[in-house]
């Protein structure tokens, strides 16, 4: 089986105790929590990969860490996590259970790259004809970056839009040397 099996399984596991008890929202608010450790810095990483803590010592980290701080389902998984050995996919979890916790609640995430800063009214646009396409209540995550010259990057739904002036030319010199 492989590694993506396993965790999407470990979050289609938790995701479904999770609807069926009253945690369902408090679970997901958590593991995002739990997300933003990882993305932090490296500690919690080299807490979760190392190999040198045994299986007890990881338990007792989770226990001091978790315990009484985080709905009892979640810090049952994590401890049943941890007697299993795959603390380790804990992050793969966390994005697997978002996805399906947006999807449930017949939402969606886009991201949108520009240039410049976007006024208000402009995202609020961008987020109405997202919502209309995909029949969906859509999350829009506005970055710059300068490096795209102009246009724009919009990932929604899988795909990539990209009307970045650097694409266009990367598009037109490729053409040239064609």
């Amino acid at each position: 089986m492989s590694q993506t099996q396993i965790v999407h399984r470990y979050a289609q596991a938790l995701f479904d105790l999770a609807s069926q008890d009253d945690s369902f929202h408090a679970v997901h608010v958590s593991l995002q929590e739990i997300a933003k450790l990882f993305n932090r810095g490296d500690e919690f990483k080299i807490f979760i990969h190392n190999p040198l803590l045994s299986l007890e010592e990881r338990k007792c980290i989770i226990q001091r860490l978790f315990e009484n701080k985080i709905p009892a389902l979640l810090y049952k998984f994590l401890l049943f996590l941890n007697a299993k050995n795959r603390f380790n996919i804990l992050g793969e979890i966390c994005k697997n259970f978002d996805e399906l916790y947006v999807e449930k609640n017949h939402q969606m995430r886009a991201s949108l790259e520009t240039v410049f800063t976007l006024e208000e009214g402009q995202k609020q646009n961008i987020r109405q004809k997202l919502s209309q396409k995909y029949n969906k209540k859509v999350s829009l995550d506005c970055q710059i970056k300068k490096d795209l010259l102009g246009g724009f990057r919009l990932l929604a739904a899988g795909m990539l839009f990209d009307s970045s002036v650097k694409s266009q030319l990367e598009q037109f010199r490729q053409k040239v040397l064609a």
